[in-house]
Parts: C-alpha cells; sequence; structure tokens
C-alpha cells in the first residue's frame, strides 16, 4: 500500500479549487492536519466496516472450547467486527453402544434409540455400524453414517437409504464405533448473547466484549458440553491517519478510485458544497459494486440510510446555526 492520504487530498483539490483542508491545532487542542486526517478515518471506516468484508483485511484465531465453559478471551489486538466462526468436534475415539431398541429411517436420516448411549457420541462423529443380527437391519453391519444430533437415549445420522419403519433389535449387543474424526459445524453470529448454565451442542456465537486493550471475550450459547476446536475468523480493525503522508493500509492500492472518491464528497461535505450528495452516492455505490456482497435491494437500502443519515445531521447544524443567527438580530 503505497498512495497516501495527501494523494487523496491533492486529487480532490482539483474540484474545491485548492480550498485548505489541513489546519494546526488550535490555543484548545486538536489534530494538526485536521479535517483532512478526520475524513480520511471516516473514509477509511466506511470501507472496513460492516457489510464490508475483504479477504485482504482478515484474520483468524483458534481456540480450544471446555465443556461447561460459556466465556473465552483472546488477546486480538486489532480485531475489528466478527465475520464467521465454526466448531470441529473432538478428536476421535472408539466406543460403542449396547441394545439399541429401535432403528428407523426417514428422509435419510437414521434413529437408533438405545438406553445405552449416555452421551458416548457427538455431532459430527463418524460412526461404523457392526452387530446388528436383526435380518432388517443387518444391511447396516460394515457402514458408516454421520451424527447429526444426540441425547442420551437417541442418536440421529445423516445415513442415504431408503425409508425403514421402526424395528427393534432383539436379543443382540450391537456396537458402533468412531472411525474419523469430526465435521466442522458453522455457528450463527450473534450480537449479545445471554448467561446460560445449559451443556449442549454450541450454536451461537458472539463478540461479547472489549475491554479496550485488545482482550477480547467471546461467547457460546448454547454452553459447549465436550471439547470443540473454534475457529474464528475475523475483520481487522481501521487504524488511523496520524500525518497526511499516513498511506492507506490495509486497503489496496488499486481502489484508490474508490477513496479518492470518498475523500472528495466528504471535503465537499465540509465545505458545504451542493456537490455532495451526488459525490457521496458515487462513492458508496462504487464501494458497493467493487465489493459485490449485497443485492440490488440491500445496497439501495444501504445507501438511503447512509445518505439520509448525514442529511439529517447536516439539517439539524443548520437549524441550529438559523436559531442562533436569529438571536443576534433580536
Amino acid at each position: 500500500m503505497s498512495h497516501t492520504l495527501a494523494e487523496a487530498f491533492q486529487y480532490a483539490s482539483q474540484y474545491i479549487r485548492l480550498a485548505p483542508l489541513t489546519f494546526t491545532a488550535g490555543p484548545s487542542g486538536g489534530r494538526t492536519g485536521d479535517p483532512a486526517l478526520s475524513i480520511g478515518d471516516w473514509v477509511r471506516q466506511t470501507i472496513l466496516a460492516p457489510p464490508f468484508n475483504w479477504r485482504w483485511n482478515r484474520g483468524t484465531t483458534t481456540f480450544n472450547t471446555t465443556p461447561g465453559t460459556q466465556d473465552y478471551v483472546q488477546a486480538l489486538s486489532t480485531f475489528g467486527w466478527l465475520e464467521k466462526a465454526a466448531i470441529i468436534s473432538g478428536t476421535a475415539s472408539t466406543r460403542t453402544c449396547p441394545n439399541p431398541t429401535a432403528v428407523a429411517i426417514t428422509s435419510n436420516v437414521l434413529t437408533v434409540t438405545s438406553a445405552g448411549f449416555g452421551g458416548s457420541f457427538t455431532f459430527g462423529d463418524i460412526i461404523t455400524f457392526a452387530g446388528f443380527t436383526n435380518v432388517s437391519l443387518t444391511f447396516l453391519n460394515g457402514t458408516t453414517g454421520q451424527v447429526i444430533a444426540s441425547s442420551a437415549t437417541a442418536m440421529a445420522f445423516a445415513y442415504s437409504h431408503a425409508n425403514v419403519g421402526s424395528t427393534n433389535e432383539v436379543g443382540a449387543v450391537a456396537t458402533m464405533s468412531v472411525s474419523g474424526s469430526g465435521a466442522s459445524k458453522e455457528l450463527e453470529i450473534s450480537l449479545l448473547l445471554g448467561d446460560d448454565t445449559k451443556r449442549n451442542l454450541p450454536a451461537h456465537l458472539s463478540a461479547q466484549s472489549d475491554d479496550g486493550a485488545g482482550n477480547i471475550t467471546f461467547r457460546f450459547l448454547p454452553v459447549p458440553e465436550q471439547v470443540y476446536s473454534a475457529k474464528l475468523t475475523w475483520q481487522k480493525l481501521s487504524p488511523s491517519f496520524s500525518t497526511i503522508s499516513g498511506t492507506w493500509d490495509p486497503i489496496p492500492d488499486y481502489m484508490f478510485h474508490i477513496y479518492s472518491q470518498g475523500v472528495l464528497a466528504k471535503a465537499y461535505e465540509y465545505l458545504g458544497d451542493e456537490r455532495w450528495p451526488f459525490t457521496m452516492n458515487l462513492f458508496l455505490r462504487q464501494l458497493l459494486s467493487f465489493h459485490g456482497g449485497l443485492s440490488e435491494s440491500q445496497q439501495d437500502i444501504f445507501i438511503n440510510n447512509r445518505l439520509l443519515s448525514q442529511s439529517s445531521s447536516q439539517d439539524a447544524a443548520m437549524r441550529v446555526q438559523q436559531r442562533v443567527g436569529s438571536r443576534g438580530l433580536q
């Protein structure tokens, strides 16, 4: 990333008639280089904020869960926002389950009921079936199925086969052995999750809190009932400009035409130029088109919300100025 904030303002200066946008700090403080630095920060933060996820701005982290523990603190100094998360069931081992009392297949889901499960198997386990003696069930011997749901008394497997009505396995001890490591399950990303103590297969994950020192607390719901390997994919935090010569890192140079358009739009807005709504609309549409992750209706909603928010802020500021001016005339 070699392009600088100064280059983007050099581009914009051609349209704002060289109006100054960098000043020294006043007697009451402030940053030397504002409003240019603040404009640059706004543009970069917009590009790196949700819903814009970029392949060149990703970070990943992996950690193991502990049965009965809901929250996990990870030191991630550049964490911005959580994009994806998945869990993988633990290391494979050999286990058996005696005396299945009923077996059925419906819509490619094999259900086995047995009082002897006791939570022996978990989501993602690849099971090899053996020991069935009932002539209606011997076809299962030597085949495999993947666990998709489990409890103390029943298991459900993904199993491609014609429907089989509920059948008893009388007088036999059927064994089922884990033959491979578990598959991954993607979690639903939530903004905030409540406290819980119930243990089960996790379905949700949130970046629950941030202590401001780069330590992020992630929360699962339900609480993990066993050891899982959790893999999180996240978008990195947007850095801030400290000087006009700062680069646009991590944004690639090939996006110069987009962020320079954003700088121009904010410059127009700062100067009260009537061209700012059109230029801002163009910046947002170029950004959305380049990203390509939203439908047309989602793009329109995003742009309208952004422009409405900024228009409302400007209208409020204008009303304040008008009230101040009217007092001066009284």
